[in-house]
């Protein structure tokens, strides 16, 4: 009886000691968002709907995001421009498979719950709702009649512009089993991974959180991609959900977030995010170019992967700079986004949900690069991508006012993902009043 109480004494005190380091590790998060004159928790704001200016007010950042109310000109002139077509598709109608998925997240959110709240543009979910069914609604009729779109909806426009990127679905090569050939693990999430959340703790904390393990009775951040790729602190965990024969496929499909696996037995599978270490992401093209690898204006994915072929030997401390990881999950349904339902290439956009709502929908006019060759066929001749967007998905360097177009899987879409980069138009669409209406 004595060794069991002691025992369960002894259990206490350790959790006593993890409770009080995490507390610390809280109290200094906590003064760091206090003093920080950048910080990235948002500050009650005046519950505006209307856009009253084009330019901040005095009590927004310079570089704040807020939205401006586009002129009746502009999203007309917007409007003539969209086609369909430049998203692989033939018709207004076509956009009803991403629509519908959008409306089924929507009905599951309440009504009164806040989508977004950004500097003078406050929207509810049932707002988001209301204006998806008015689209369903309207679809068939754009082809013929787009100006509705106008009619219809309000064309909100963030301002800074928003810098468009692109990703899309990797496929890659892999074995269930270790081989000679097929030895980098892919690895499932860790059990010892925990995750806190802060904002249980003040309301500041809203949307923070602390991932870590246990090591000697003491909380400690997780492992980084050194310590999981080269020092194999995971190996023999069971963990292995398969093994490819690339680390550098295996690290590019971490940065897309999940992605298409080829079984050496000719099985396909999806393997789907699942979580991250919650280390700090580091980009590896910025640590390319200031080590001398490759220079500013030429890094994207081909130019480090060119470089990674010329130079085995330089991998493993190149992509160890970037001490995020990612773990998976296999599933034979996919890709998903972040609001649970499956992406459509080229409609499809990551975005940060604080700034652009899940469940939005936008209108895009999206330049191609020159140097983007292999075009998909029906963006050949306008060389950009203009039409309706669906807010369906996140991603970890998604922040601010940046959007990342899904691309899909293949060559086309893995040239294009890797190639875009700029600053483009995009607006948020939201239902009108009656009232407000205008025949155009």
């Amino acid at each position: 009886m004595k060794q069991t109480r002691f025992y369960t004494t002894t259990i206490r005190t350790k959790a006593y000691y993890i409770i009080l380091h995490i507390a610390l590790i809280l109290y200094i998060c906590y003064a760091f968002i206090s003093c920080s004159s950048d910080s990235s928790i948002e500050q009650p704001v005046s519950p505006t709907v209307e856009v009253e200016s084009q330019s901040p007010t005095q009590t927004q950042k310079k570089d704040a995001l807020y939205y401006v109310l586009a002129s009746v000109d502009e999203a007309r002139h917007a409007s003539s421009m969209l086609s369909p077509k430049t998203q692989g598709i033939h018709s207004f109608t076509d956009y009803s498979v991403p629509l519908e998925r959008s409306i089924n997240y929507l009905k599951r959110k309440k009504s009164t719950d806040i989508g977004i709240n950004v500097a003078n543009l406050k929207i509810t979910y049932g707002e988001l709702l209301a204006t998806a069914e008015e689209l369903q609604q309207i679809l068939p009729l754009l082809d013929t009649n787009p100006t509705l779109l106008v009619e219809r909806f309000d064309w909100y426009k963030p301002i800074p512009t928003i810098l468009f990127t692109g990703y899309y679905e990797p496929i890659i090569n892999a074995s269930r089993k270790k081989t000679e050939k097929y030895k980098y693990p892919i690895y499932s999430t860790p059990a010892d991974m925990r995750v806190l959340q802060l904002g249980q703790f003040h309301p500041s904390l809203q949307g923070k959180r602390i991932i870590y393990r246990i090591e000697n009775d003491t909380p400690v951040p997780y492992y980084t991609r050194k310590e999981i790729d080269s020092d194999n602190m995971l190996k023999n965990r069971g963990l292995e959900i398969a093994y490819g024969d690339s680390l550098v496929d295996i690290f590019f499909m971490q940065i897309q977030g999940s992605g298409q696996v080829r079984y050496t037995d000719g099985s396909k599978a999806y393997l789907l995010y699942a979580s991250q270490t919650g280390r700090e992401y580091v980009s590896l093209g910025s640590v390319m170019q200031k080590k001398g690898h490759l220079q500013a204006g030429e890094i994207n994915m081909f130019t480090i992967r060119e470089f990674f072929r010329q130079n085995p030997d330089k991998i493993e401390e190149l992509l160890n700079t970037n001490p995020s990881y990612v773990f998976f999950r296999e599933a034979q349904d996919g890709l998903f986004g972040s609001i649970g339902q499956k992406l459509t290439p080229w409609q499809s956009i990551a975005v940060d949900s604080k700034v652009i709502p899940y469940g939005g929908i936008g209108v895009i006019d999206v330049a191609l690069l020159d140097s983007i060759q292999d075009l998909p066929q029906y963006a050949k001749q306008t060389r950009s991508i203009s039409g309706l967007v669906f807010a369906q998905d996140t991603g970890g360097a998604i922040r601010g006012n940046r959007i990342d177009l899904f691309c899909g899987p293949g060559d086309v879409a893995t040239q294009v993902a890797g190639f875009l980069a700029g600053r483009n138009p995009f607006w948020l669409l939201m239902k009108k009043p009656v009232e407000e209406r205008n025949i155009l």
